[in-house]
């Protein structure tokens, strides 16, 4: 028999006691086994763990448990490597140079809430005005200013272009020749960021000291309609999927109302901060300020059904869908977020500091008031 027999025989004769015996101590088998296979001493785990442990430990005499042990080893180095390459197959975005993107660029000082409407580009202008704006030129023909102070964001609708006032809470409508009408409520509206939202029966917005009273607004007969209560801290009504979704900032919920009742239908948690509101097609898009997060929510099931991660969120950023694409203006950057994989596929820069969004047909504007920018760029 040659040495290696030898020594296979011997481990055989060991192993066998090992698992036949309750009285030999397993580290003899250990010993035996380094110095047959002249492994250094410090390599076995007697030379640092006490081994007053006999033979037969658990693993060798319950083979059920032994195999059990493996199979949960063998499915969880399974999980880890199906995630390590999901992560690596996952592409990063592509990064867009928005000077190279846009087919126009206007220099236009303190520029900040865009929308399109009426045929031209219209913006809120430093803080009181809304300027409009050439869309083919960038010359500023116009700018109306709102004596009750206009604040939050620009929304085109029923032949005019709204916007929130908080010096006397209501909203104003402007109309192509720049004539502005006044719509008061009962109640201040204190939201600078306060967006509208519109369907066939009018415009909504959140009033109240708190910002607890969801308002609806019938732009023709110029008079608040109906007042619901909502919690405080809410914001950005938008109506769609026969329901009024709106944001519960302070809860990081979105809430989903019936228009007609004002009832609550159902409570989603998304992000922490949530603030603007859209909807495509088939889903509720909410930008979460403080977590730097889009949630994408199925209206059919009132759930969450992605969390895609943007970038930084604060200090007004907007939401807007475009083109078959969600876009996400944040303080960096602009990003474009692809539906069919819930991911940001696309980053355009550089784009300085705060600004906002808006769609117009096949087309964004976008704005960036601490560089006096304004750029316009394909949305397909």
């Amino acid at each position: 028999m040659t040495a290696n027999g030898r020594v296979d025989e011997r481990l055989s004769e060991l192993m066998h006691d090992l698992a036949g015996s309750a009285i030999e101590p397993l580290e003899e088998v250990l010993l035996q086994t380094a110095r047959t296979r002249q492994r250094p001493a410090w390599t076995f785990p007697e030379r640092w763990l006490p081994m007053d442990i006999t033979a037969r430990p658990i693993l060798f005499s319950n083979r059920p448990l032994l195999i059990a042990l493996l199979l949960l080893l063998a499915m969880t180095v399974a999980v880890v490597a199906a995630g390590l390459w999901r992560q690596q197959d996952v592409p990063s975005p592509v990064g867009v140079d928005i000077n190279v993107a846009a087919t126009e660029r206007f220099e236009i000082e303190a520029a900040v809430v865009p929308a399109a409407g009426l045929g031209s580009l219209w913006l809120i202008i430093g803080g009181a005005g809304v300027g409009q704006v050439d869309a083919a030129t960038g010359e500023l023909l116009d700018v109306t200013q709102i004596d009750a102070g206009a604040c939050g964001f620009l929304e085109a609708a029923f032949d005019r272009i709204w916007v929130p006032t908080c010096a006397m809470g209501g909203v104003a409508g402007i109309d192509a020749n720049g004539a502005a009408v006044q719509i008061p409520f009962d109640m201040p509206v204190v939201d600078e960021e306060g967006t509208i939202g519109v369907d066939a029966g009018g415009l909504w917005l959140v009033g109240g000291g708190l910002g607890d009273k969801l308002v609806r607004v019938d732009p023709v007969l110029g008079q608040v309609v109906a007042t619901f209560p909502v919690s405080a801290g809410s914001a950005s009504p938008e109506p769609g999927f026969g329901s009024v979704w709106i944001a519960a900032k302070t809860a990081g919920q979105v809430v989903r109302i019936d228009p007609a009742s004002g009832a609550t239908q159902a409570t989603i948690a998304v992000g922490q901060q949530p603030r603007h509101i859209v909807l495509s097609d088939d889903a509720v898009w909410v930008l979460n300020q403080l977590d730097g997060t889009v949630s994408r929510i199925d209206p059919e099931s009132n759930a969450v059904v992605a969390t895609i991660a943007v970038g930084d969120l604060a200090n007004a950023p907007d939401i807007e869908v475009a083109g078959g694409s969600v876009w996400v203006r944040g303080l960096d950057l602009m990003a474009r977020i692809d539906p069919a994989v819930n991911r940001v596929v696309e980053t355009f820069g550089p784009v300085p500091g705060q600004g906002a969004i808006t769609a117009d047909g096949s087309s964004l504007w976008i704005t960036a008031p601490d560089a006096g920018l304004v750029w316009r760029i394909p949305s397909e």
